[in-house]
């Protein structure tokens, strides 16, 4: 009697009603997603769209679902905690509507708590990898992004070989307004690096195109930050070295790193009394001064 459906009402399929055993609670013959709350991870189908453990987790990005009786016209919104005790118990009463990919909540809000937590992290869980395939991903927004003249003259190199990432943490040089701390701590290195290079052959002066590394470079970091990843930025490193190490071609410049892992450690946005300068405590706690809005306003 009870069903799983798209709103669209694409498919339709029959779920085991008394079973609360997660692994097979619903049976689809489209392909799943894990949906994982604190508790268990149970499988829903998501039409081509992925929905990651963070953002669930976070309740960043998740499906807003409706109920729908028998012999009843209105459908209800469910809650967070409801849709999940429905799944997690196997009961439903009528019909479980998929309506749509939201966290329910205005765009610029997620933008804006996106933009919030991409901080530049100096410290990664290194038992956390990162595979080529997530840092391809993330390359691939870039395609999307604005560009000078439309030129497109930036070309990416992927590091995620321990041998290259162990290389490159050698030769970067990090929070350099930090002169009693040296950063990373040994253990907390990025476990993946994308380089962002400037093909020559494209743009002929390799400091040009610095408008488009930087749109580049933030959108890499804040797509990094929804599948519950981090980075910093890095300039401060000799290019020669890090062109030998990557066995780059002469025509790629190399003019920005970003460092990616898992974060494991606190950063702070507090308000600036003074000057500008980040600052650590005697707890290791990372504080970032930032300007008030009437500040910035002119």
């Amino acid at each position: 009697g009870h069903v799983v459906t798209h709103a669209a009402g694409e498919a339709e399929h029959g779920y085991k009603q008394d079973s609360c055993d997660s692994s097979d609670l619903f049976h689809f013959k489209l392909p799943l997603c894990g949906l994982q709350d604190s508790r268990r991870t149970v499988p829903f189908f998501c039409y081509g769209l992925r929905i990651s453990e963070y953002a669930v987790k976070s309740k960043f990005f998740f499906a807003m679902f409706f109920t729908k009786r028998k012999g009843c016209g209105q459908n209800r919104l469910l809650s967070y905690s409801k849709v999940m005790d429905i799944i997690g118990t196997g009961r439903l009463s009528g019909r479980l509507e998929v309506a749509y990919l939201s966290r329910g909540r205005k765009g610029k809000e997620m933008i804006e708590e996106l933009v919030k937590k991409n901080r530049s992290y100096r410290g990664f869980d290194e038992s956390v990898k990162v595979e080529e395939s997530v840092l391809r991903e993330l390359v691939e927004l870039t395609r999307y992004t604005a560009s000078g003249a439309n030129l497109q003259p930036l070309k990416y190199r992927i590091v995620c070989d321990k041998a290259e990432t162990d290389r490159l943490n050698g030769v970067t040089r990090w929070a350099k307004m930090l002169k009693d701390v040296t950063l990373p701590h040994e253990g907390h290195f990025p476990v993946a690096y994308i380089a962002i290079c400037v093909d020559t052959g494209l743009c002929a002066n390799p400091d040009a195109p610095a408008t488009d590394i930087g749109i580049v470079a933030q959108t890499i970091l804040l797509a990094a930050v929804e599948k519950g990843l981090g980075g910093c930025m890095l300039g401060n490193f000799d290019k020669a070295e890090v062109s030998d190490i990557l066995k780059l071609d002469a025509a790629f410049v190399p003019k920005l790193l970003i460092a990616i892992g898992k974060p494991d450690e606190t950063v702070k946005i507090v308000d600036v009394i003074g000057d500008t300068k980040y600052y650590r405590d005697s707890n290791d706690t990372h504080f970032v001064p930032k300007r008030s809005l009437e500040e910035i306003l002119i």
